[in-house]
C-alpha cells in the first residue's frame, strides 16, 4: 500500500503513467515503477524510451499513441517511460531526473531507441517530437531494421 492507503497496481498499456517516475511494461501486467535507468543500466536486445514531461502540449498528443507503439513493439523491446513534471529543473523523482540528465534529454517528446549487447551500446536514435505510427515504423525499419510485433487477429 502506498502512503494514501491505496494499493498500488501496475498500469495497462491504455494508460501511460503521468506521474514522475521511472516505468517499465510488462506484456500482462502493465507499467510498474522502475529502479535506475542509465545507458549502463539497458537490457540486452532492442530498449525504448520514451521522456516525457506533464507540461508538454506535444507530449499529451504523444501519449495518446503510445498505447499503439507499445503494442508495436513490446515483443522486440523493453520499453521505459520517464516522466518529470518539466525537465529536470521541475522534477521531484530523483530517478526520472537523473535518467533525463544520463541520456542527455533536452526536448520532449523524445523517442529514445537503443540497441545493446553484451552491456556495449551498439546504436542509439532519437525522435524528437510526435511522428505518425507509420513516420515512426518506416524510420524505425530503416534505422535498427526493426519491424512490429505480428498483431494478433481480433475477433469480428
Amino acid at each position: 500500500m502506498n502512503r494514501g492507503g491505496l494499493r498500488r497496481r501496475a498500469v495497462s498499456s491504455d494508460v501511460i503513467p503521468k506521474a514522475e517516475g521511472v516505468y517499465v511494461y510488462s506484456k500482462g501486467k502493465g507499467w510498474s515503477k522502475a529502479g535506475c535507468l542509465s545507458p549502463s543500466s539497458l537490457s540486452d536486445g532492442l530498449n525504448l524510451i520514451y521522456f516525457r514531461n506533464n507540461w508538454c502540449a506535444s507530449c499529451a498528443v504523444l501519449d495518446l499513441k503510445m498505447p499503439d507503439i507499445v503494442e508495436m513493439y513490446y515483443c522486440r523491446a523493453t520499453i521505459y517511460v520517464v516522466s518529470c513534471t518539466w525537465f529536470t529543473t521541475m522534477c521531484l523523482d530523483t530517478m526520472a531526473r537523473r535518467a533525463f540528465q544520463q541520456f542527455k534529454i533536452k526536448d520532449s517528446p523524445t523517442l529514445y531507441w537503443a540497441v545493446v549487447s553484451q552491456g556495449r551500446l551498439l546504436k542509439e536514435l532519437r525522435m524528437i517530437g510526435v511522428p505518425s505510427l507509420s513516420e515512426l515504423k518506416k524510420y524505425v525499419a530503416s534505422n535498427l531494421g526493426v519491424r512490429p510485433c505480428v498483431p494478433r487477429a481480433r475477433p469480428k
